[in-house]
């Protein structure tokens, strides 16, 4: 069930980035303008989510991104949250001399990785073109399926390294990603 309050809105419409706009769900109105509806025929899986919000009495629609929504399996996918040990996701600054800015990047560290004198493998993750260092944890939950993997010993516990892989200042693209409205699902 999608949710969206828009006590403006003549008409909302909700899809995720596997269907057409124009497949888009219509949602309800209730009294307190908050629209509502279904969004049908989803497989298991992470999507991303957008809204289509028409003005009264017609026109154009605006488009909005709105997050992601998580789609759960049965039995549980692997990016799904489980009940056990859960590794760390920190995000640190640092001066980059060669590029003269501040950078910043997030580092997922396995369960029990501060108390361990073992030595781990390091994996760097790198987003695509429009990501940011936050991307893999934001939308990829990296974090839990590394978490999901080392559980059931298909992986090694390992140090997770994701920079941020753009030339500007990473603080912009995480400042843009704090402010981001939050819709509710």
């Amino acid at each position: 069930v999608v949710r969206v309050s828009a006590p403006a809105a003549g008409a909302v419409r909700a899809f995720v980035d596997t269907q057409a706009a124009k497949d888009a769900a219509v949602l309800v109105r209730d009294d307190r303008g908050v629209w509502s509806g279904e969004i049908t025929g989803l497989t298991p899986d992470i999507y991303e989510a957008a809204v289509l919000v028409a003005p009264p009495g017609g026109g154009g629609n605006a488009l909005q991104p709105v997050g992601t929504v998580t789609v759960p399996g049965s039995p549980p996918e692997i990016w799904e949250p489980r009940r056990g040990a859960h590794g760390d996701v920190h995000q640190f600054f640092y001066d980059s001399k060669a590029m003269k800015v501040l950078r910043s990047m997030w580092v997922y560290t396995p369960p029990g990785y501060e108390k361990s004198p073992a030595s781990y493998p390091v994996l760097y993750l790198l987003h695509g073109s429009g990501g940011t260092e936050a991307s893999w944890v934001a939308q990829g939950a990296a974090h839990v399926i590394l978490d999901n993997l080392i559980a059931d010993g298909r992986a090694v516990p390992m140090i997770v390294v994701m920079p941020f892989g753009h030339s500007e200042r990473s603080e912009e693209h995480t400042s843009e990603l704090q402010s981001r409205e939050t819709i509710s699902y």
